[in-house]
């Protein structure tokens, strides 16, 4: 059964005469990650939300009966009819709220955002390696469902996404992960990216390490081990400048009148991390941001975290928060 048949199946009534939108309402809705914006005579449905992207499912021509609970957050499932010229989708929140919106057309607005100096601690520890995988994460959720926005940097990250040692160190505790964000197996394309970059960093103990064990059940555990040791700094370094090469082609979030207090923070982040970098230490300034579209998700605030070599393996300290 192709991808389409399935969405049909899940939302009740749809079929390929229909706006390609319906079928990405149709995605979120298996997934259980729908979230409605009703504001405004506007009437939207969150298609995808990270540091990367805010998407929208933007419902032309909106008429709404009925009560939408926006923070409703149970089961949601929905079916689809032609009415007239126009579309009914009738939702159903739970057994005891149904809703119906009638429109005309669906448009999915999507909007682009430098994620290169985004940054999340929270887990303790391997600090850089968690945010690889938070960073991998989010572009390979960008890449499946919006692939045509992808840059060609990103699509060669979306492919390095699937090498399990990098996921190893999560960037979220466990039950907070979603199905998503686990790798089910390393793929052999995602081994020959990795294997470039370990190349391009001159890590030839990596490559040999892999070339004479493979990338296996057995040995992912210890290459995420190795990736760990202060060895192997000048690889994770790569990657990590790799993934903000990618997001640097994309602009930062605008906050209205905010957007110049913002700034400037982070600005003086960057000027103390520049204080604090040394030979044997990294430091970077990250921001924690909220969404341009959504601005009450998050408080804004900036960070700066050092890296240190260490003998047997790397330092961590997250110093500031302003």
């Amino acid at each position: 059964m192709n991808n389409k048949q399935e969405y049909e199946r899940i939302l009740s009534g749809l079929d390929e005469s229909m706006p390609d939108g319906l079928y990405k309402l149709a995605r979120i809705l298996e997934g259980q990650c729908v979230e409605f914006i009703n504001d405004n005579n506007a009437f939207r449905a969150v298609y995808l939300a990270n540091d990367c992207t805010e998407s929208f499912l933007n419902f032309i021509a909106p008429e709404l009966n009925g009560v939408c609970l926006t923070d409703y957050d149970g089961y949601i499932s929905a079916s689809v009819e032609r009415f007239g010229d126009r579309f009914l989708l009738v939702f159903r929140q739970g057994e005891d709220n149904t809703f119906t919106v009638t429109f005309s057309d669906v448009a999915v607005e999507t909007y682009m955002y430098n994620y290169g100096n985004t940054g999340h601690f929270w887990v303790d520890g391997f600090c850089d390696l968690r945010l690889i995988d938070y960073w991998l994460g989010i572009i390979n959720d960008k890449y499946n469902c919006l692939s045509e926005y992808c840059n060609d940097e990103e699509v060669v990250l979306a492919v390095l996404s699937q090498f399990r040692p990098l996921r190893y160190y999560n960037s979220v505790p466990e039950k907070y992960m979603a199905d998503s964000d686990y790798v089910e197996y390393t793929t052999a394309e995602s081994v020959d990216v990795f294997l470039e970059l370990a190349r391009e960093a001159s890590d030839f103990k990596m490559c040999r390490f892999i070339e004479k064990h493979g990338v296996t059940e057995k040995t992912e555990k210890r290459l995420a081990k190795l990736l760990a040791k202060p060895g192997h700094s000048t690889l994770v370094n790569l990657i990590i400048e790799k993934i903000a090469s990618a997001s640097a082609q994309y602009p930062d979030r605008e906050y209205g009148e905010k957007t110049g207090e913002y700034r400037k923070l982070y600005d003086i982040a960057v000027d103390k991390a520049r204080q604090y970098a040394g030979k044997n230490c990294t430091a970077r300034a990250f921001r924690e941001e909220p969404f341009a579209h959504m601005p009450d998700s998050m408080t804004y605030k900036t960070g700066i975290l050092l890296t240190k070599n260490g003998f047997f393996r790397r330092k961590y300290r997250i110093i500031e928060w302003i």
